[in-house]
């Protein structure tokens, strides 16, 4: 390690990695989302949580669970994540107010109710968090399986109930949990017109508070060296993805980029790291003798490995940089940088 406490093989190592190809990650690689999805998972299980026991996480807490999650590499969605710390504090729950939630609770709704149905202690729920973090290592469906396993019958059946009401991750994006999401991401105006529908009403939307890492002057080099062959795929909307990255979406070829409602299209029913996605792609760039992928998270690695290409990690965005890098760098990532704006140093 470096006395910054980054790896020693941060912005060195392949020094003059030979590509003629990249794709990019969009969330925490060119755009910052620390103020956005990151805070969206935080106001959407609060919202969730308050509206049904009259309490809240600490935000820094939800956030933790945010990032830790991530580290595992099996929560690229971020409905993933507040599925998680929701069913997890929903857990802590006595039985008698779970009852009471569950009464309450009326599977397909799109509604939140407007008194809470019961009243719960928020170090509960917070330490009920903590064991939920423990089960959830392994992704979704298998944390799911193991908070249900690690209930009696009778607290089984209130929290399948509870998990029938958030409809997800059944229903996924048309689940009420899902819908709460997106409204505090995309805002209530903007969310009415993606959706059809409000749940909550009066958000002004997190995407709001995006920035962009990527500049132009990089993307303008980066085209020029690779012939225009530079794409996108990310776990975000396309919609979401225009609005934050403006004309700068003119640099990818149109063809080269994979969103989230691309995945029915393609017929592909998981996210990252299925190497599908980034191999759509880069089918869509050729010819090229070696591409690269650049990203954040250890499903971007895993993905762009299992589909051939180079990984190039980025860190700066993340809470604890240097555990990161190293991470990406463990996982394969032929460098890490602090930002997309370092590639020009590293692309030959």
């Amino acid at each position: 390690m470096t006395s910054a406490g980054l790896p020693s093989r941060a912005c060195r190592g392949f020094s003059e990695l030979k590509v003629d190809a990249v794709v990019f990650d969009v969330d925490g690689t060119l755009v910052d989302t620390r103020e956005s999805y990151d805070r969206a998972v935080v106001e959407a299980a609060n919202l969730i949580l308050l509206s049904l026991t009259g309490a809240s996480l600490p935000e820094q807490e939800v956030l933790k669970a945010v990032y830790r999650l991530r580290m595992t590499g099996f929560y690229n969605l971020d409905w993933d994540t507040a599925y998680v710390v929701v069913m997890s504090a929903l857990a802590g729950l006595s039985e008698e107010a779970l009852a009471e939630v569950a009464e309450e609770a009326k599977p397909g709704s799109f509604s939140l109710p407007s008194k809470p149905p019961a009243r719960a202690d928020s170090t509960a729920m917070l330490r009920s968090l903590q064991s939920g973090l423990e089960l959830a290592a392994g992704g979704v469906a298998q944390f799911t399986r193991r908070l249900l396993s690690s209930c009696s019958s009778r607290r089984l059946k209130l929290l399948a109930k509870v998990r029938e009401y958030l409809g997800y991750p059944e229903r996924s994006a048309d689940s009420l949990l899902a819908s709460v999401f997106d409204e505090v991401y995309y805002g209530s105006t903007r969310y009415l017109k993606l959706a059809g529908r409000v749940v909550v009403g009066g958000r002004p939307g997190l995407i709001e508070r995006e920035k962009l890492i990527v500049e132009e002057r990089t993307l303008r080099w980066l085209s020029k060296a690779t012939g225009g062959r530079l794409g996108i795929v990310s776990g975000r909307s396309r919609a979401s993805a225009e609005e934050v990255l403006g004309h700068l979406m003119s640099y990818f070829n149109p063809r080269a980029t994979v969103f989230t409602e691309d995945l029915a299209r393609m017929g592909v029913r998981a996210s990252k790291p299925d190497p599908r996605l980034l191999e759509a792609s880069l089918r869509a760039l050729e010819p090229f003798t070696a591409a690269a992928y650049v990203g954040d998270s250890p499903e971007d690695a895993e993905m762009a490995l299992r589909a051939g290409a180079y990984f190039i990690g980025v860190y700066s965005t993340h809470p604890a940089p240097g555990e990161l890098a190293s991470k990406l760098l463990e996982l394969g990532a032929a460098v890490v940088v602090p930002t997309v704006n370092e590639l020009p140093k590293v692309i030959a």
